[in-house]
């Protein structure tokens, strides 16, 4: 979780890390055996009440998620996204003011972002 993320109550962030599908264990012990995929919420990023982020997903810097949203697909940067299954509605600045706010936010380091 990046810095200046704002978390409201209730937020899941859920791993999918029992195996239904064995045979030979109890789904409460039987995990994987492969590496698990890394959920990302990155920088200035605000998630609002109960939402739900699946495993694996990356919310891009900047991203705003709308409550009771549920997050199965990466969200881009600098997007506001809502519903069951959270889709992007709109971007919260046009690529010039983007860039100016990375540069707000990160400095020289901003080169790098994109």
């Amino acid at each position: 979780i990046g810095d200046l993320t704002m978390l409201s109550s209730e937020v899941l962030v859920i791993g999918q890390d029992h195996d239904a599908f064995n045979s030979e264990l109890p789904m409460r012990i039987a995990f994987p055996k492969t590496e698990r995929p890394l959920t990302v919420i990155e920088s200035d990023c605000w998630i609002g009440a109960r939402v739900t982020i699946m495993e694996g997903v990356r919310i891009g810097r900047g991203s705003v998620i709308g409550a009771n949203s549920v997050v199965t697909k990466s969200i881009p940067p600098y997007s506001i996204a809502v519903g069951i299954p959270a889709k992007v509605i709109k971007q919260r600045f046009n690529d010039q003011d983007m860039k100016a706010y990375d540069k707000y936010l990160y400095g020289d380091k901003s080169e790098v972002l994109n």
